[in-house]
């Protein structure tokens, strides 16, 4: 294969590759590497579809109803994607606070600011990843999600908006993100965790952000933070599909002692913790119903990746 200049992109393909799953009565089949997998492996703009139905971790038995609520978030997602591709366009309101922490970081360390890897994990249409790709415009960004409705508007937006910027779509499960082990600088996650309704799921998923980055590398984590819900309580909160329709999402409510508790538990060291409300640090007084409470955790210079018996 031609090695492809840097900063350049290949249209995304616009189908998303589905999981194959074999019956357990036959053998797997061998089958060819769909396109845009190819693509994705290659570096640039497509969708891998990563997702592996009925994946385990080592020494971790996924409940039955872990794996119905797992279910219920992709059928939630996948039926509001279009309504939530056209009313949010602009990058979630923190992007510029992780922006100034990358750019804290880095910028004294030659190459690392413009050449950085970094993670959009749960990414969804892929508005935060096209405006970072914007600002960091030679950086390479992964953007992952489980929701194949999600990533279908992710590749259309991208391959329209990022024409000098190599990007990687994949689908996955945060809770076992397949990437290997110490590859990203950096890794975004807005607005996922409060998805999440067990404790576990969060350490797994902090574990797993963890282990894709690199020693001294730092995640920058966001959870709504409703001022007028009980920190700790959990809620559904009703969405539109565009179709006339509404669809229930399960939110879980953070307080700072709590998310940093997880975080700790994941292999974490807390290097901040504070809202957010407009794009700007406030504090809890602030009534704002859109204001989000960040985190920002460095991963040890030295730690082993082992959490839950995983070690890639």
């Amino acid at each position: 294969m031609a090695k492809k200049a840097e900063g350049t992109v290949v249209a995304a393909q616009p189908h998303i590759a589905k999981a194959r799953t074999a019956k357990a009565s036959k053998p797997p089949a061998r089958t060819k590497r769909p396109a845009a997998a190819k693509d994705a492996i290659a570096g640039n703009v497509g969708v891998q579809d990563t997702y592996g139905a009925g994946t385990q971790k080592a020494g971790v038995q996924e409940s039955h109803d872990t794996g119905a609520w797992k279910a219920g978030v992709q059928k939630a997602y996948d039926g509001i994607c279009e309504s939530w591709d056209e009313s949010r366009r602009r990058p979630f309101p923190p992007m510029p606070l992780f922006l100034e922490e990358f750019q804290r970081r880095f910028s004294k360390r030659a190459g690392t600011l413009t050449h950085a890897k970094i993670l959009d994990a749960g990414c969804g249409n892929a508005r935060n990843s096209i405006w970072l790709s914007k600002k960091l415009p030679r950086a390479f960004i992964c953007c992952c999600d489980s929701s194949a409705g999600m990533l279908h508007s992710a590749s259309r937006n991208v391959a329209a908006a990022c024409r000098a910027h190599s990007c990687r779509i994949s689908r996955t499960d945060i809770e076992d993100i397949r990437h290997p082990s110490g590859l990203f600088d950096a890794v975004l996650c807005t607005a996922v965790l409060h998805h999440i309704p067990t404790n576990d799921g969060r350490v797994r998923a902090l574990s797993e952000i963890r282990r894709v980055l690199k020693p001294n590398g730092f995640a920058f984590v966001t959870v709504w933070s409703d001022p007028d819900e009980t920190p700790g309580t959990d809620r559904e909160v009703e969405f539109p599909t565009g179709r006339g329709g509404k669809i229930k999402r399960y939110y879980h409510f953070f307080s700072r002692s709590e998310l940093k508790y997880a975080a700790r538990k994941a292999g974490f060291e807390v290097a901040d913790a504070f809202y957010e409300a407009g794009g700007r640090r406030t504090d809890e007084q602030d009534c704002s119903k859109a204001r989000n409470l960040c985190v920002i955790l460095q991963k040890p210079r030295k730690h082993a990746d082992n959490y839950w018996g995983k070690g890639r």
